[in-house]
């Protein structure tokens, strides 16, 4: 069994060996510095796999495999090369396909076998669902399915959601009971013992698992917690029960630690599909949009709700849905940027005024009514594809725009669309982040490999926390998981001209790593808004009722509820709303132009 030393050291040691891509030499030196001292488990010999199904070597290859076979697992990242499987690979290699099937059924085998008397039968399962799933064998990975769903739902959600091939053939059986499962959660008697079912589970994962109660307000999460139970037993109905554990929760602060209504609660609302932008503390219709004859243009400034000024109706309704999915976190600014396009949201049942205010001071006002064919106009740009674009712009600026860190390879579009230009001839770069929510942080960390001429150092303010109850006899509380990783000048490509990166509160998780690294290491200029505020990876719950909640399991010291503040803070205005243009953008490329002249790539 591995201590905390071994399991980070060794953790290291893997991140160094991704991080030799240019030294062949040191990868085989870490392969066999981790399978000398870790002979029972599988560290070393996949790492070295990764290697050889890069290359010719058939004989090694299958020597590694068989060696493989009774190995323990460590990090089921690096278990096998799937990707020698998959024809959309550039790792697929077609005479290696019959060599790895042939060993991922013995290992399966081989765990299947010696899964009633193993020590940690979750580690089996997930293993034994990557290889089903792999080998495309359905039946197994519904029988393993429904093993695993049970003991970590975790898992299972994160591989249905976040792989790109929930819809492949083979995972229709595990597709169908996975969807069962969920539906089992969504019965509601409203008892006492199904409230505290679902408070228990709450307060537990966030209390021993949520790196978000380091920095909130909350000073004790038990007391806090538990003054909610007489209100959370006295809840008339799910709808007022999850508003309060919503309320509770979100009351951290943290926007990746967050409570999910369940589904029916959900379609109770309507939404007209009226997007609004909150510019300069007001509320403006950012779409044209036409409801029972009446126009609502773009520019028109939303006033009341319910016959209530904007921001006394916010403060009525900041713990009821839908608002309380937003309200309570941190920062302000970031939760009212977003809120907007929920203002108009009511119950299916009721009927909502909203007035609205012209630019040429005329009120009028709008009732809206619940109506299928307003539900299903959304807005266009929302469903756009996350395609990373690049534009030259005057005066040889390139502009980037990054839409997401996830959805495709984004890494590889980026190199491939960087190829088209003279580097050489390139004034500055403009990186527009201000619609990425996130994703892939490793994505960013490989672009900013580009543009810095040494090693730094990335996550060094990420915070993890370590609960080892024994700690608590010697007062220690505060570990935390790992230290930094560092981050190496790209050997190929190495840019040095002037950078800008634009930002909004939409800019969160992956993308505000990203924004960090230009910000920290004062290797560009930070231009816009203030962003999210808020990364980490996700601890998924089903709750009793069919809500879902969303423990944040590492969060950044630097940006976590506060945002990263641009270096020059400039708001597009309404004008800019009403023509189109785009002052941030302006003032980035403003920006790049004033920069001396012997300030280009290279």
């Amino acid at each position: 069994m591995l201590s905390i030393k071994e399991y980070v050291l060794i953790k290291d040691k893997i991140g160094e060996f991704y991080n030799s891509e240019d030294n062949p030499q040191k990868q085989a030196e870490i392969t066999a510095d981790l399978t000398t001292k870790y002979p029972e488990y599988n560290i070393g010999l996949c790492l070295k796999l990764i290697k050889l199904s890069q290359n010719d070597e058939i004989d090694e290859f299958i020597a590694v495999l068989n060696s493989l076979v009774d190995k323990k697992t460590f990090d089921l990242s690096i278990t096998y090369p799937y990707q020698v499987l998959d024809p959309d690979q550039p790792e697929f290699n077609k005479e290696k396909v019959n060599i790895l099937t042939v060993f991922l059924k013995k290992r399966a085998e081989y765990l299947e076998a010696n899964y009633v008397d193993s020590h940690n039968k979750t580690l089996y399962l997930k293993e034994l669902f990557g290889i089903y799933d792999a080998l495309k064998d359905s039946v197994n990975l519904e029988s393993v399915t429904k093993k695993l769903i049970v003991l970590d739902f975790n898992y299972m959600f994160i591989k249905r959601h976040y792989e790109g091939n929930v819809d492949a053939p083979h995972r229709q059986k595990m597709n169908d009971f996975y969807r069962l499962y969920q539906d089992s959660f969504n019965e509601w008697n409203n008892t006492i013992e199904e409230k505290m079912q679902v408070f228990s589970k709450v307060f537990s994962e966030i209390k021993y698992n949520s790196a978000s109660l380091k920095i909130a307000k909350i000073q004790n999460w038990d007391e806090f917690a538990n003054s909610y139970i007489p209100k959370l037993v006295c809840a008339k109905n799910k709808l007022d029960f999850y508003e309060l554990l919503a309320e509770m929760v979100h009351k951290i602060g943290d926007n990746h630690n967050r409570l999910s209504f369940p589904e029916d609660i959900e379609k109770q609302f309507f939404n007209p599909g009226l997007r609004l932008n909150f510019i300069n503390n007001k509320f403006y219709a950012c779409t044209d949009h036409d409801h029972d004859g009446i126009k609502i243009c773009k520019g028109d400034e939303l006033i009341k709700i319910n016959d209530k000024d904007i921001f006394q109706y916010i403060e009525e309704n900041q713990s009821k849905y839908p608002l309380v999915k937003h309200f309570h976190f941190l920062p302000k600014f970031s939760t009212f940027y977003k809120m907007g396009n929920e203002l108009l949201t009511f119950s299916q049942d009721k009927k909502l005024k909203a007035d609205f205010i012209r630019l040429d001071n005329s009120v009028f006002s709008v009732e809206f009514s619940p109506k299928k064919e307003s539900d299903s106009k959304k807005n266009s740009s929302e469903t756009a594809q996350n395609k990373i674009a690049f534009e030259m712009l005057e005066n040889s600026i390139l502009l980037i725009e990054i839409p997401a860190f996830w959805g495709g390879n984004v890494y590889a579009d980026f190199v491939a669309n960087l190829k088209n230009y003279d580097i050489q001839k390139i004034r500055g770069i403009i990186f527009d982040v201000r619609r990425n929510a996130g994703g892939n942080s490793g994505i960013g960390d490989k672009i900013f490999s580009h543009f810095t001429n040494g090693e730094v150092k990335n996550y060094f303010m990420t915070y993890t926390k370590v609960h080892i109850p024994i700690h608590s006899l010697d007062g220690i509380e505060d570990i935390k998981l790992f230290d930094h990783m560092f981050i190496k000048p790209s050997q190929n490509l190495r840019i040095n001209c002037p950078v800008a990166v634009l930002t909004s509160p939409y800019t969160g998780s992956a993308a505000e790593g990203f924004v960090f690294l230009f910000k920290y290491y004062k290797r560009g200029k930070i231009i816009g808004l203030p962003t999210s505020g808020s990364t980490g990876n996700p601890l998924f719950s089903l709750l009793k009722g069919g809500g879902f909640l969303r423990v944040n399991l590492n969060i950044s010291m630097y940006f976590t509820c506060k945002g990263i503040e641009p270096d020059i803070y400039i708001e597009n205005t309404i004008t800019d709303l009403l023509k189109g243009s785009d002052s941030q953008l302006n003032k980035a490329v403003e920006y790049l132009i004033n920069k001396k002249d012997g300030d280009l790539c290279s």
